[in-house]
């Protein structure tokens, strides 16, 4: 057996190598530019204030985390920068094992639901591997698209069906992805890597409070039901979706972003991907379906022969989407260092983090009612931000 695990973890040592070099193989020949002139966003942020959405509710951005490592620093300036007011860090003091920490996560965000407005706009992020690329705007307004107002929250989806084994119930008997089914010709469902995203990541989240509270009682529910503790609250999210979906006349509180509109998990989809620089909105996927599937290029709220001109921006070639949050969930951290270097604000971050720091009441996080500044939590990794 534990020679079994120690071949398992070589070929997973090799298969990360080999995706860290085609990376950087298949993107040295691109050619480099710099950003397009100053940032020209709607970054400043009052300590305290509600962002409204275009409803006039208040959005906030809920992030679980006790720790501010390097990975948790990059990730909050990668929000920052692209205009998403300060994150409210839950579970902060809780001292615990990671499977503990992330199965306590679903009691956190249901207590801060309790006591949110109704209208409230929440957003629901892990705090190390999860980065913006796109505005806060883009976000709202294609959550409001897609969910054409109905009473719905949208949580990332993967092509993975982790931790479960995927012939399980809870991975089989739940909607299938709005991808077509030969979106990769004869090879689609194959393999993991052509396999079409169908499963829960609950690393990403958006919806109203009212919605989400209703969706966090039935987790809840789902977790305290459980006779052993789960390995993570993955498990829940699985086991809870899909005991909703056997019965269709439930109002199932959430649904999947089958196309990565807004959050794109990358494990198993990192060829999926690819860094491109002025996105012409007549672009089409790159797919072997035989069926009819014109998906349009979503720009929209993107000023591509202005701000947005000569950005690198991350392209899902499949579903013909720019996401606004890449999530580098799984082996895919392997990719950070490469990934950080290609982000549109990697350019001009030193001169956008001194624009931060020289903010400290506008950029920051809450604990609790504490504000904390970014100076004060990212002090120590603020050069390691830019390095390797």
């Amino acid at each position: 057996m534990n020679s079994q695990r120690t071949f398992r973890g070589m070929i997973f040592l090799l298969f990360a190598i080999f995706m860290v070099l085609i990376t950087q193989t298949s993107w040295s020949s691109t050619r480099t530019t710099t950003a397009a002139g100053p940032i020209n966003l709607n970054v400043n942020v009052p300590s305290g204030a509600n962002i409204l959405n275009s409803g006039g509710d208040p959005v906030h951005v809920l992030i679980p985390s006790n720790k501010f490592d390097r990975a948790t620093c990059r990730s909050l300036f990668s929000h920052w920068v692209n205009g998403f007011p300060p994150p409210r860090i839950l579970m902060y003091d809780l001292k615990a094992d990671w499977a503990t920490f992330t199965t306590q996560k679903i009691p956190a965000f249901h207590d801060y639901l309790k006591t949110a407005k109704d209208g409230t706009i929440i957003i629901l992020i892990d705090g190390t591997d999860l980065w913006s690329q796109l505005p806060l705007e883009v976000m709202l307004d294609r959550y409001q698209r897609m969910t054409k107002n109905n009473k719905t929250a949208l949580v990332s989806a993967d092509k993975v069906c982790w931790p479960n084994a995927r012939d399980q119930p809870v991975c089989t008997d739940v909607p299938q992805s709005t991808l077509p089914d030969d979106v990769w010709g004869e090879g689609t469902g194959k393999s993991d890597p052509q396999t079409r995203p169908r499963w829960n990541n609950s690393g990403g989240i958006i919806g109203e409070a009212s919605i989400l509270r209703k969706m966090f009682e039935e987790l809840r529910k789902g977790l305290d039901a459980r006779a052993q503790p789960p390995w993570s609250e993955q498990e829940v999210f699985n086991d809870v979706y899909a005991e909703l979906w056997k019965n269709p006349h439930n109002s199932t509180p959430w649904h999947l972003d089958f196309e990565s509109n807004i959050f794109q998990t990358l494990v198993q989809a990192e060829r999926d991907i690819s860094f491109q620089w002025n996105i012409d909105p007549r672009t089409e996927p790159t797919t072997e379906t035989k069926k009819v599937f014109q998906r349009t290029l979503d720009l929209q709220g993107l000023d591509m022969e202005g701000v947005w001109k000569d950005r690198p921006l991350v392209w899902n070639q499949i579903s013909n989407t720019v996401p606004v949050i890449l999530h580098l969930n799984g082996w895919s951290k392997q990719l950070m260092t490469p990934f950080w270097k290609r982000m549109w604000f990697y350019k001009d971050g030193p001169k956008l983090m001194e624009k931060m720091l020289s903010q400290p009441d506008e950029a920051g996080v809450w604990m609790g009612n504490e504000w904390k500044t970014y100076n004060g939590i990212c002090s120590q990794h603020l050069k390691r931000i830019w390095e390797d």
